[in-house]
């Protein structure tokens, strides 16, 4: 439910209406880069997890951080070392 939120703020924040957002879209949504680059990272550090207090601090955390530090954590995950940046950015948001 709080990724939901975080989405619906990204879209909000690029002028987009939340209704918007289907299935049947067929339009990408243009995005500023820093939603951009903290969806990317929401959505990365998500997938697999299924306990619902740790969605609820990861995507605080990842909402909370600036845009240095989501550039930061963006470029750990995009620069070959996706897995060790994935699961020290979970550990430190996680708990």
């Amino acid at each position: 439910m709080r990724a939901r939120q975080a989405i619906y703020a990204a879209l909000k924040a690029n002028n987009y209406d939340p209704k918007t957002l289907t299935n049947k879209r067929q339009t990408p949504y243009v995005l500023s880069e820093d939603s951009g680059v903290n969806l990317a990272l929401l959505f990365q550090a998500l997938q697999r997890l299924s306990k619902p207090d740790k969605i609820a601090n990861i995507t605080a955390g990842v909402m909370a951080m600036s845009d240095e530090e989501s550039h930061y954590w963006f470029a750990k995950i995009a620069g070959g070392k996706r897995s060790a940046a994935l699961k020290a950015m979970r550990i430190l948001l996680g708990e």
